[in-house]
């Protein structure tokens, strides 16, 4: 998925990328087959770099209230006293 986003977000041509696609490149020109790689998996970087931000800040933010419950209810089983989890 973060090949496809780089092609979008770059405007990029679409390079199929199956492996026998690839060692086809690189037989054929492995020089461009190269920078053909590479102009790809940095698309892919930078679509990962705008992604996990995202990503992150929603999985933090829908697990941590649960985790917090799931923390004070086992403590207080425990019989032991709650303090404040930040």
């Amino acid at each position: 998925p973060f090949f496809w986003l780089g092609e979008k977000l770059f405007a990029a041509a679409h390079i199929p990328l199956s492996v026998p696609q690839i060692y086809g490149m690189i037989r054929a020109d492995t020089g461009h087959a190269i920078v053909a790689l590479w102009t790809i998996t940095w698309h892919a970087i930078v679509a990962w770099c705008f992604l996990a931000p995202i990503f992150v800040a929603l999985v933090y933010g829908s697990l941590a209230p649960l985790l917090r419950r799931v923390w004070r209810r086992s403590a207080a089983e425990a019989g032991g006293t709650t303090q404040e989890w930040r």
